[in-house]
């Protein structure tokens, strides 16, 4: 065996204790130099795992307690084995037993950094998990804490990411496919951005949020009026209006009834809308102006798949969450390449007072229903539950879980392209932030070059009224036999086979997944049971009316 010193410099050494191998690197020992696999097999026997949990295992090394917790933890678990050195997972590769790496509950990677594992859980047997459970089971996360902290932080965030989109999905993707239908009529009436707004690019483009920090840059914003194309979202038409700030566009996202409240300020006024298909058609046509349409592919599906194929133009934005993320996203696609981007009111946080700017529908509401019987309420946060201090631009501010989260992901989407920021409120996100009255006058610098990519403008992004008819035909006529077949209706059940018949269903499920998806065990897939098929029964019947509803509008 070779000394201490040149231990330290050569390779993992695989040390035989007399009671099995321990291994050694950089002058410690990563099992125990007397029993190596008692203290892992002991940890793994003692180890409290609930049903649907990764459990998280750095540096697996010689896999001791591997096995012993595969056969103690529930069927519906896994084991992500993660290691950060590559000499540590030579010895891996070379020493893991066949019953342990051949598992299909245990998957082993090297990474070379902690976010390279949000690339790799989702295709783990036992996805989509509820929680991750790390456990230490060699000394060699050790030699490198920092990463596998990380990598498990990661992880875990990755997953309440998940299981959140998955409740929205649950609550809300009934009324987005039946949006997408209801909206095709107005698609076939819209234009392209570009289009709508061929010199848009020949002003500096703000995106005004509706935090409480707007209600500070509104005499700003007034005074530089004619300097800016206003892209506004929903909810913060109504502090703009009221100051006499009419926006260039309008981006509606929300698809509950509830959102309408915050147009009506823009009534009539025809302003230009930027709709999401999966938007509240009601809401859209509002503002009476000339309709613009994108989609945020709010979940993987084949029908949203389909939809691209069909609509090949309609430009398609990240589901971030946050309706000012998705304006930024679209003021990027719409500004001047060259040129950043200004945003305000993207606060994703508020002080003592109003969570929102002061007109914005939920403070407009409180104050209009205020009574002796019913005073304000007073500060937000000592009444909502998850609420939070945090560093602020200007001190701490208050948060709670979804908006620090949107913050996070503006963080990431910031990184590329360019932004600037005029608030001086809210939690920082990374990028520069500057008086609007300079950001005006260094955006108009006549050294820059403004033509820039002007000769990329995209056409027209609305469908052909032949293409609509079809899609929703098509759509119609496949629900119809999907109804047939459950119910003994159609053709098709008298020349097939009962297997044939479950299979030709599961091809129409899998192909209108909007059918289950929202469904609270739809994230598992389509199913045959009659429980499952059951519900689908009644969401056809719900999507036939829309699709009807959309084809006597075209």
């Amino acid at each position: 065996m070779a000394d201490s010193h040149e231990s330290r410099n050569e390779g993992p050494l695989l040390v035989d204790t007399g009671k099995g191998l321990s291994v050694s690197w950089k002058g410690r020992f990563l099992y125990s130099s007397r029993d190596p696999a008692a203290l892992p097999v002991r940890t793994a026997l003692q180890a409290t795992i609930r049903p649907e949990t990764l459990v998280l295992c750095p540096s697996p090394l010689l896999g001791y307690g591997m096995r012993e917790l595969l056969d103690a933890m529930p069927a519906s678990c896994s084991i992500l084995a993660l290691e950060e050195s590559e000499e540590l997972m030579s010895v891996t590769a070379s020493m893991l037993p066949a019953s342990i790496k051949d598992n299909p509950r245990f998957r082993c990677f090297r990474l070379d950094s902690p976010a390279q594992a949000l690339h790799i859980i989702e295709a783990i047997q036992g996805f989509p998990f509820r929680r991750c459970l790390r456990l230490d089971l060699s000394g060699g996360a050790a030699l490198n804490p920092n990463f596998y902290r990380e990598a498990h932080a990661a992880i875990d965030e990755h997953l309440s990411r998940w299981w959140k989109n998955r409740f929205t999905l649950m609550r809300l993707g009934r009324g987005y496919g039946r949006n997408i239908f209801r909206n095709m009529p107005a698609l076939l009436r819209s234009r392209s951005l570009q289009d709508l707004f061929p010199d848009a690019m020949k002003k500096p483009i703000c995106v005004c949020g509706a935090g409480p920090s707007l209600d500070r840059l509104l005499p700003e914003l007034l005074a530089h009026r004619a300097d800016l194309f206003i892209l506004a979202v929903d909810a913060a038409v109504p502090s703009l209006i009221y100051s006499g700030l009419k926006p260039d566009l309008i981006l509606v996202l929300e698809s509950q009834f509830w959102i309408e409240e915050s147009l009506y300020a823009a009534a009539r006024s025809g302003i230009p809308v930027l709709g999401d298909l999966t938007a509240r058609p009601g809401a859209l046509s509002i503002p009476s102006g000339p309709a613009a349409f994108c989609l945020t592919e709010y979940a993987d599906m084949a029908f949203l798949k389909r939809l691209k194929q069909e609509f090949p133009l309609l430009p398609r934005f990240m589901p971030l969450g946050s309706v000012g993320l998705t304006a930024l996203q679209a003021a990027r696609s719409l500004a001047h390449p060259n040129k950043p981007v200004l945003f305000c009111g993207l606060d994703f946080s508020w002080k003592a007072g109003y969570t929102h700017s002061r007109e914005a529908p939920a403070p407009a509401r409180e104050r209009r229903e205020q009574s002796r019987f019913r005073p304000l309420q007073g500060d937000p946060s000592e009444l909502k539950t998850g609420v939070r201090r945090a560093a602020g631009k200007q001190g701490a501010a208050y948060t709670d879980p979804a908006l620090s989260g949107y913050a996070q992901s503006a963080r990431e989407m910031m990184k590329t392209g360019s932004f600037l920021d005029l608030g001086e409120e809210g939690l920082p996100l990374g990028v520069p932030g500057i008086r609007l009255g300079r950001a005006i006058a260094e955006w108009m610098d006549p050294s820059a070059e403004k033509k820039a990519g002007l000769a990329t403008r995209t056409q027209q992004t609305g469908a052909s009224s032949s293409r609509a008819d079809s899609f929703l035909r098509t759509e119609k006529k496949t629900l119809e036999n999907l109804r047939g077949i459950l119910t003994g209706e159609s053709g098709e059940t008298n020349d097939s086979t009962p297997e044939e018949q479950s299979l030709r269903v599961l091809e129409i499920l899998r192909s209108c997944d909007y059918l289950w998806t929202h469904f609270p065990d739809g994230h598992r897939g389509p199913s045959l049971e009659k429980a499952f098929l059951n519900r689908v029964r009644v969401e056809i019947e719900y999507f036939l009316k829309s699709i009807d509803t959309a084809l006597s509008e075209l």
